[in-house]
């Protein structure tokens, strides 16, 4: 009987936090919020000016294609929808507007983030591990395998 006032109610927590999480779907084509302030930030982030000229749009797009977001670390900036996401091309928005040139950028954006935010990671001696990592655990499972066949065949 104690088992069954514990169970019950811990199922359906967890089911109404899952359906928090994910937003509660009441109808076809309408989904509810996660919670007002992100809600906000959506309808104010697309009614924002978009006063670019041709050459300041393509150095947005090129930073925005370029840098990941910080909150979905699969994504780059163009691709997420993300509120800090928002936030982060915003302020790409006002410093390409002021005249910054993109390394300046994303020199901040590095200083600001780490060199996480760079999609594509920079050649150095810190990230040797990261490119050359995968070749060298080919090599090591291509020995192994090797050396592995040659006792087989040898027996």
């Amino acid at each position: 009987m104690c088992l069954k006032r514990f169970i019950l109610p811990t199922v359906m927590v967890v089911v109404l936090l899952g359906f928090l999480k994910k937003g509660l779907s009441l109808e076809k084509g309408y989904t509810m919020p996660e919670s007002p302030i992100i809600a906000h930030a959506m309808s104010t982030s697309s009614s924002l000016p978009q006063a670019l000229n041709a050459s300041q749009a393509i150095q947005y797009q090129l930073l925005v294609q370029k840098l990941r977001c910080v909150v979905c670390y699969n994504q780059n900036l163009a691709e997420s929808q993300a509120p800090m996401a928002m936030e982060i091309k915003q302020l790409l928005r006002e410093k390409i507007m002021v005249g910054e040139s993109a390394s300046d950028i994303i020199s901040l954006m590095t200083a600001r983030y780490g060199e996480f935010i760079i999609y594509d990671p920079p050649y150095h001696l810190g990230t040797a591990l990261l490119w050359g990592g995968p070749f060298i655990l080919l090599a090591l499972a291509a020995w192994f395998l090797r050396r592995q066949f040659a006792m087989v065949t040898s027996t």
